[in-house]
């Protein structure tokens, strides 16, 4: 069966040579942007790191402890150190550790009572003792956390603590750099490098993920000042 209808009743389309994007002057533009990229991430960066940690990423020499010391750390305006501070101070990080201190240390300063009425059952009960009385800082927040606007808590092991834990440890995170001791969030600095070894794992650079779980982990530094306060805070444990 033949079919015919006049021309021009449909729309004749001319032949046209296919140019490919990357032939194209942006395409090449675009090429020559990933080809640097991808030298950058892959050659540069891996190396760069482990220099940046070398030159950047270590504390600045503090003077080693001594056998005896008898003056606890303090923060860049003179005021002492909270045994959650100095934990931060040590170790980098606030953990689980330094938010226990924290109840002991108010329970200390008299803010709050910690009675065990039953075996292994423990209270905390406030004592009346407010902020006016004398300033808190991120301890505040984690006693509002804790007691809501009850006078008293039991801690029980199926207690929710967790947004108060994660506060308060957000909040210590904060103050070492308040107090002069770091000059950037530690925490932040984690994890930036964290999502970086991530980064590096799903896009097959090896050598990237091996250098930012080694060095971009320790990156964090202390302030020359932070370096001297924890010299005086393990000269005071000793």
């Amino acid at each position: 069966i033949v079919v015919g209808f006049p021309k021009n009743i449909v729309a004749v389309v001319e032949p046209a040579e296919v140019v490919s994007f990357f032939d194209t002057l942006t395409g090449k533009a675009v090429m020559v942007i990933l080809i640097i990229a991808g030298l950058l991430w892959y050659a540069v960066y891996p190396i760069w790191l482990a220099i940046k940690w070398y030159k950047a990423g270590r504390d600045p020499r503090q003077f080693s402890p001594v056998s005896a010391w008898f003056d606890p750390p303090k923060d860049d305006k003179g005021r002492t150190l909270t045994p959650a501070e100095t934990g931060t101070l040590y170790d980098e990080q606030a953990d689980m550790a330094d938010v226990v201190a924290t109840i002991v240390d108010l329970a200390r300063r008299g803010y709050i009572r910690i009675e065990e009425r039953k075996k292994k059952r423990f209270y905390l009960v406030k004592t009346g003792k407010t902020v006016a009385d004398a300033p808190l800082l991120f301890e505040s927040d984690l006693l509002e956390d804790v007691f809501g606007s009850s006078d008293e808590v039991e801690l029980k092991q199926n207690m929710d603590l967790y947004d108060a834990v994660t506060d308060c440890k957000e909040a210590l995170h904060k103050q070492v750099v308040t107090a002069g001791l770091f000059p950037t969030n530690p925490q932040s600095v984690r994890n930036f490098y964290g999502g970086v070894t991530v980064a590096a794992l799903f896009t097959g650079n090896i050598l990237l993920f091996l250098t930012s779980l080694i060095f971009g982990r320790a990156m964090s530094r202390r302030t020359l000042f932070g370096a001297e306060q924890l010299g005086i805070a393990k000269s005071l444990r000793n």
